[in-house]
């Protein structure tokens, strides 16, 4: 067991690091902060400063530029309200944190700019990843140079929902009858069918096989678990340039599993 698994097309992304945390990493979870920290210097990377939000099943987004400034080691960027977040400024770490939730990747290659989301079923419905990839959009990204990892989450194998959820989701998402059958619901499927549709290639998106309820043992899961217990870290952060190619930094391909 790894402590973190990764998407080996974004690996394939020179100035980007990435990945989702597993139960190895941080079997006894602690303050947001300290974890992100503690999983820093596990990837031996030193960030300018740590970015990530109070996450409430919104569809805000924030993204960080260097308009923005005051990016002093270890300063900490927390917003409320907030359920995806980004930047295109190197060395800031940015998380979104899951426990069954989908964490959504949205990494343009050609403009060295991210987008994390966390999508749950409220997001998904009201469709925080379409308003994350406008955050790109309006800065001047091309959808189809987006590469998207939709990471480990629950399943459609064991997401059942009330009657009522899977009736909204149906009357939403009236295309995608595979996706809400009975009342089981693909997540990850929805979300790559919404950014899809507004432009990232089908190619480009790449969705985990993963179920966080099937595989509790090994992720947290707010179903298997019965609450939260835990978290799973969703990171990404941008390298400088001077580090680009660093082979001692290169944990995609030395240290850690890469997953589709």
């Amino acid at each position: 067991m790894k402590q973190i698994i990764q998407c080996k097309s974004l690996c394939e992304i020179e100035w980007l690091i990435h990945g989702s945390t597993t139960r190895e990493f941080n079997p006894e979870p602690g303050e947001k902060i300290d974890e992100l920290k503690r999983l820093a210097e596990t990837l031996n990377l030193s960030p300018s400063a740590f970015l990530f939000a109070h996450q409430k099943h919104t569809n805000h987004a924030f993204y960080l530029d260097q308009e923005h400034g005051g990016l002093a080691l270890n300063h900490i960027y927390v917003l409320e309200n907030t359920d995806a977040v980004g930047t295109d400024v190197p060395e800031v770490l940015a998380a979104v944190f899951t426990a069954d939730c989908v964490p959504i990747f949205l990494v343009d290659r050609k403009a060295r700019r991210f987008m994390l989301v966390h999508a749950g079923w409220k997001g998904t419905l009201h469709k925080v990843a379409v308003r994350a990839l406008e955050n790109l959009i309006q800065r001047g990204t091309n959808p189809g140079d987006i590469m998207a990892w939709l990471g480990p989450a629950i399943g459609q194998c064991c997401y059942e929902v009330s009657g009522e959820m899977a009736e909204d989701f149906t009357k939403e998402f009236p295309s995608l009858p595979h996706a809400i059958r009975d009342r089981y619901i693909d997540l990850k499927e929805i979300n790559a069918f919404q950014i899809e549709e507004r432009g990232v290639k089908r190619k480009n998106i790449h969705i985990s096989e993963t179920c966080t309820k099937c595989e509790s043992e090994r992720f947290y899961s707010y179903r298997a678990m019965g609450g939260i217990k835990g978290r799973i870290l969703n990171v990404a952060m941008i390298l400088p340039s001077k580090e680009q190619g660093n082979k001692e930094r290169d944990f995609c391909h030395k240290k850690h599993k890469k997953t589709q």
